[in-house]
């Protein structure tokens, strides 16, 4: 009884609720023909640290699969920096996450080796 004494008498409790975290999905693709496609995207937070994959982690960043890398990011802004191997070029820029739904990267080939005849091979594959 006096335990609910007490408890009527409290003042109600402060809840600190951080702002509200943004589902989206990174997809990469080919910028002429506008197919999906794998490629390492690095994204930093506004202070410039990396942010942690949901899986295809590499040393440096982190594969996006064809069908879109899904996390969620607190809003903010975001810097990032994405590439493909030796047949494309980079692609880096700026976001604001706020709500505003997915986020596209497009890369632009600037050699189509294999339609030369040859096979363009990465330094460090498994």
């Amino acid at each position: 009884m006096i335990n609910d004494e007490i408890r009527a008498r409290r003042p109600p409790a402060v809840v600190f609720l951080r702002s509200q975290d943004i589902g989206l999905t990174i997809d990469v693709v080919d910028k002429d023909s506008g197919k999906p496609m794998f490629a390492r995207v690095v994204i930093k937070n506004a202070e410039g640290g990396v942010i942690g994959s949901t899986g295809y982690k590499t040393l440096n960043g982190h594969f996006v699969p064809p069908d879109g890398w899904k996390l969620t990011l607190p809003r903010g802004k975001y810097s990032f920096t994405a590439d493909a191997g030796f047949e494309y070029g980079t692609a880096s820029g700026e976001w604001i996450v706020d709500g505003s739904g997915d986020k596209h990267i497009e890369l632009k080939r600037w050699v189509d080796l294999r339609e030369k005849g040859w096979v363009c091979g990465g330094d460090h594959n498994h």
